[in-house]
């Protein structure tokens, strides 16, 4: 008997980027991929300079 399924493969594809990268997603697939935390009180306005270049260029996602 021959099974052909798009969700079987789809499956496989999803196991084998699993697997390949172990879990770290490169950037265009990972659900995070900027997060823009602030070290110290003194760059707190170099974080946020920097998280309004982010969602000026669209980047980031604040809902997440």
């Amino acid at each position: 008997m021959v099974h052909r399924s798009i969700i079987d493969s789809v499956d496989r594809a999803v196991a084998h980027l699993v697997e390949h990268h172990r879990g770290t997603f490169p950037a265009w697939l990972a659900s995070v991929q900027v997060v823009v935390p602030p070290v110290s009180d003194a760059q707190e306005a170099a974080t946020d300079q920097l998280l309004e270049r982010c969602l000026s260029a669209q980047v980031v996602d604040t809902e997440a």
